[in-house]
């Protein structure tokens, strides 16, 4: 039988020993490079530490130096990201209310804002846009992100995709109840979208006694994906079309870029604001 107490002692031990070891370690390091920028110093200028005379520090220089640093960082930080979004991402737009509040809360049209039961697709929208990563992988989907969809709905443009949320992954039993709350394995999840915005736009039959407006067991290769804005009568999704296969992705939304204004199968007059990670 193991005596609890010694077990105790040598691990006591054991801590001390290995801290003063890292001590001696870094005062060793320590003096080794104090030791070896004295001789560095030595060898540039002729002098030793103790017959050199004090430098003085130029602080404008300085000052100019750090400045200058700092800058040229940002500058390689914005460059750097340029040229990753410009080789790895897309740029789409977003073209309705079905994702609000996390994409398109609102949407303009001649300076006039929209009403979500009044919207039609047109001219002159001023929409979100944003860039996506059309590299995913399946072992890389997470639960709730969003994803944009090739298919599902018919013929589907190469300037605009469907976008949904991912709920469940493959293998997972996914139930919602009236309110519009998720459950994944018989767990209640917390969802990142307002309340507000969850609440299905059904009503329960009475005859029903299940308290689960929807339920579906994920196959290994399926996904349970939701809009945001559940409350919206023509939010289409799972609920409607059932689940999706990997090979339907396109891509994961990535950030919201800022707005642009809907002109045929363009959109244009784009304004650049700081990304919104989504």
């Amino acid at each position: 039988m193991v005596n609890l107490q010694e077990l105790n002692k040598f691990l006591n031990n054991y801590t001390n020993n290995l801290r003063e070891a890292n001590a001696s370690l870094f005062l060793l390091i320590k003096k080794e490079y104090n030791y070896y920028m004295g001789l560095n110093e030595e060898i540039l200028t002729g002098q030793s530490e103790e017959t050199s005379p004090k430098k003085k520090i130029n602080k404008k220089k300085a000052i100019y130096t750090a400045v200058f640093t700092f800058l040229a960082v940002i500058l390689f930080i914005i460059g750097a990201g340029v040229l990753y979004t410009s080789l790895n991402l897309e740029s789409v737009y977003f073209t309705d209310f079905s994702m609000a509040p996390t994409i398109n809360k609102s949407i303009t049209n001649e300076g006039v804002e929209l009403l979500e039961e009044d919207y039609v697709l047109s001219n002159g929208n001023v929409v979100e846009y944003g860039f996506v990563d059309p590299r995913v992988k399946k072992q890389h989907v997470q639960r709730f992100q969003i994803v944009l969809i090739g298919s599902k709905e018919g013929v589907i443009s190469s300037y605009t995709f469907p976008t949904y949320r991912v709920v469940g992954l493959p293998g997972e039993n996914v139930k919602l109840d009236y309110e519009g709350n998720l459950y994944i394995d018989d767990n209640l999840v917390d969802q990142p979208i307002p309340k507000e915005y969850l609440t299905l736009n059904i009503n329960k039959n009475p005859a029903n006694q299940n308290d689960f407006a929807y339920e579906t067991k994920l196959d290994d290769d399926e996904f349970y994906l939701l809009k945001d804005n559940r409350k919206l009568s023509n939010a289409k999704d799972s609920r409607h079309y059932g689940p999706f296969n990997f090979n339907q992705f396109y891509g994961v939304v990535k950030t919201i870029q800022g707005v642009c204004t809907i002109n045929g199968s363009r959109c244009v007059d784009r304004t650049l604001s700081f990304p919104r990670f989504i």
